[in-house]
């Protein structure tokens, strides 16, 4: 148990062990508050930067209302005289948004729409903090399964202005396929988040992925910009075992090209097959996305504000209406049918298998061999034809019968290496029992006379 002191001269004593510990420092409970705990930065972490970043957003005045929603530095710690890190609100029961995205929960529509609006209301809090989140990935937003509340936590990487200052303390990390371009052509030419001329982040790039994850939320977990390979009805099969692999368009890349797959089209490329048609929502929910990724692309200002987001989802949860089929399916009344059923139809459906393409060998040695095989039968059946009345009948049964059976190894080579040249071996195998009975049926009467 150590022994902390808060800008005020609160006392704090942290507990070990950690709940849980990362590069930074580690995260301890604090005796005698439950519902709070302390991060303790790894000494070589507990830089002057950091120190002064957290006093700014200490002084950063949010409602109390939305503190149990945001991991916001409630108090800075120090030991000794030296700063060493911060209180927050502890979580509880929840689980980050990324799991929420994999479908390990069977949430409705209605829940997902709850769970936008929460996320929507307290990135307007930041806002209107004049503050902005910055690293805005699903990692980063977590939520309590049971009442669908949202916390964004790891607070202190957030892109801060000091309100006495002007000083921008900057983020430092991000997730690509929640950036920007405009965020994302700053880090090049070998810059970084670390880096790049500031600002990097503003309330705009907030709104790009506040945008993602409304997607998400109501897409199924698809990402916006994920795209697949479109083979047609019956190609997956054929493509994986007998063609090239292709890969996909990848969402970083289509976020940098502005190629947004739900309403742009490109030749060869569809949406993911387990997201849903754009045009299952609302057309002004499908507006806002507009805006969002293909306006907002080269007009960040464009992009709808967490408030405008609010309102348009408050009003779509109105418009939904309950599957016939299953409960949990829930969707806007203007589908003629329910799109989650035809998503887990399309889903269940077996994937064709289809007949492999005769492959095409190109001339080698083992080629070579079967074909000499091959006529080497076929020769020694006209031979034991040919020589029929000339020679020793005994003599002509043994040719015949090595021409059968010569012709008949042809034959099964051909065959099993899928090669041409098994019909000259019937042939020969034909030719070499004809010459064969012919030869015993002489001999036969003969004999008899």
């Amino acid at each position: 148990m150590l022994t902390y002191t808060g800008t005020q001269g609160t006392t704090y004593k942290t507990l070990d062990p950690p709940l849980g510990k990362g590069g930074e420092g580690a995260i301890h409970r604090i005796n005698d508050m439950p519902d709070y705990v302390a991060k303790i930065f790894e000494e070589n972490k507990r830089t002057e930067t950091r120190h002064r970043k957290l006093l700014a957003m200490l002084s950063t005045p949010l409602p109390q209302t939305a503190m149990d929603q945001i991991t916001w530095p409630l108090d800075v710690l120090y030991r000794n005289g030296h700063f060493a890190g911060y209180v927050m609100r502890a979580l509880k029961n929840t689980e980050q948004l990324n799991i929420i995205y994999t479908g390990k929960y069977n949430f409705s529509l209605s829940d997902k729409i709850t769970m936008a609006k929460n996320l929507c209301a307290v990135v307007n809090v930041v806002h209107t903090a004049g503050q902005v989140c910055g690293d805005l990935n699903p990692k980063n937003i977590c939520l309590d399964p049971k009442n669908a509340m949202v916390t964004l936590v790891d607070t202190d990487s957030y892109h801060i202005t000091d309100k006495d200052s002007d000083k921008l303390y900057r983020c430092e990390v991000g997730l690509p396929e929640y950036l920007p371009l405009e965020v994302q052509n700053k880090m090049r030419n070998g810059l970084s988040l670390s880096t790049a001329p500031l600002p990097t982040y503003d309330k705009y790039s907030d709104l790009f992925a506040l945008a993602v994850h409304i997607f998400a939320l109501l897409m199924n977990g698809c990402h916006p910009f994920a795209c697949a390979i479109d083979n047609g009805p019956v190609s997956i099969g054929q493509l994986t075992a007998y063609q090239p692999s292709v890969a996909a368009p990848q969402p970083i890349d289509n976020i940098t090209n502005g190629f947004y797959p739900f309403i742009s089209r490109k030749k060869g490329i569809t949406t993911p097959i387990y997201a849903p048609s754009i045009t299952m929502l609302p057309q002004n929910i499908q507006d806002l996305f507009r805006k969002a990724f293909v306006d907002g692309h080269t007009n960040p200002d464009r992009r709808p504000d967490a408030e405008t987001w609010f309102r348009a989802l408050d009003t779509m949860k109105d418009t939904l209406i309950d599957c016939v089929v299953d409960r949990y399916h829930k969707y806007p009344g203007h589908n003629p049918e329910c799109p989650w059923c035809g998503i887990e139809t399309i889903m269940k459906k077996p994937i064709p298998v289809l007949r492999p393409p005769r492959p095409v060998y190109h001339t080698s040695t083992k080629r070579n061999r079967i074909n000499w095989i091959i006529m080497l039968g076929f020769l020694s059946s006209i031979a034991a034809f040919i020589g029929l009345y000339l020679i020793n009948p005994a003599i002509q049964i043994v040719i015949g019968v090595f021409a059968v059976t010569v012709s008949r190894i042809g034959f099964l080579q051909a065959r099993k290496k899928r090669q041409r040249g098994d019909s000259l071996a019937v042939i020969g195998m034909t030719i070499g029992v004809l010459a064969i009975v012919i030869v015993a049926v002489n001999t036969l009467i003969l004999a008899l006379l």
